[in-house]
């Protein structure tokens, strides 16, 4: 037996790893993820790639995606690139993400030369193949330049009871940009997704995996690109699964396609263990 527990409230994807998001009404989930979710992916000159851990700035590059060409913006930056989009013809290369060698395609010398200057770092523009298949393991979960999994779930009670704890501890409420989720759900307890297993959303099934330990990204200001201490301060006063992991969301895995939309049931098929904190 299926029970709705939430509805979703948000759909989130991120054209270029760790810039700026793209908020849609509806979403295309593909084999691997939502369409065009990190999709592009800057890198250095050796194929690691780039993200806002050591190069804050980064979230203040916007891309926005606009038929078959992809525009990105920087704060304070007048010059505009645009890049199309499903065009694998420029130089193949090998890519590194978190030890995971993929094949990138470089998108070429005026995009690596906007990014290098924006950033003040040696940067490239690739961006992964129609070809290429990334895999948790054969068969289950593929994805393109995202950290391990292609979705992140997190409801909107979740952070309302983070940012009632900051703010009882004398902080500033934080937006659910800071964590930089897929699929925002709205209408269930706090925490919820913390013990969903198997569920459903339209006609596309989800893996609710496991729990997302958090980087310093969220100290990060989306919008200023400021880091500070917070929401990761409060974090560790209550959802610390170790002596250095907190964790706020849940990384998860599409089972097949079809599209979301704003609006949608969660049904929750089957759960999973809530996770154990410590003091």
């Amino acid at each position: 037996m299926s029970k709705v527990e939430a509805k979703v409230y948000g759909l989130h994807f991120y054209p270029i790893k760790s810039c700026g998001e793209t908020i849609a009404p509806r979403a295309e989930v593909t084999e691997k993820g939502f369409r065009y979710d990190r999709h592009w992916m800057v890198v250095d000159s050796n194929g690691n790639f780039l993200t806002q851990r050591e190069l804050p700035r980064m979230t203040l590059i916007r891309p926005e995606l606009d038929g078959n060409k992809l525009i990105i913006a920087g704060q304070g930056e007048s010059s505009i690139l645009e890049i199309p989009v499903n065009n694998d013809e420029g130089l193949r290369r090998q890519v590194v993400v978190w030890g995971n060698q993929c094949d990138g395609v470089d998108d070429g010398d005026i995009p690596a030369q906007w990014f290098s200057d924006y950033l003040g770092v040696g940067a490239r523009l690739v961006h992964m193949p129609n070809d290429f298949i990334r895999e948790k393991k054969p068969g289950y979960g593929r994805l393109e330049f995202a950290d391990s999994y292609p979705f992140l779930i997190v409801s909107q009670e979740s952070l309302q009871d983070l940012n009632e704890r900051i703010v009882a501890n004398d902080g500033q409420p934080v937006p659910m940009n800071r964590f930089r989720p897929n699929i925002v759900v709205e209408g269930c307890e706090p925490y919820a997704e913390d013990r969903w297993g198997r569920i459903k959303i339209g006609e596309v099934e989800f893996d609710v995996v496991k729990p997302c330990i958090r980087c310093p990204i969220p100290q990060v200001d989306q919008a200023t690109s400021v880091k500070g201490k917070e929401p990761i301060k409060t974090l560790y006063t209550y959802r610390k699964v170790s002596k250095k992991d907190v964790i706020f969301a849940q990384k998860a895995v599409n089972l097949n396609v079809g599209e979301l939309v704003v609006g949608q049931d969660v049904e929750v098929f089957n759960g999973k263990e809530l996770p154990t904190f410590i003091e």
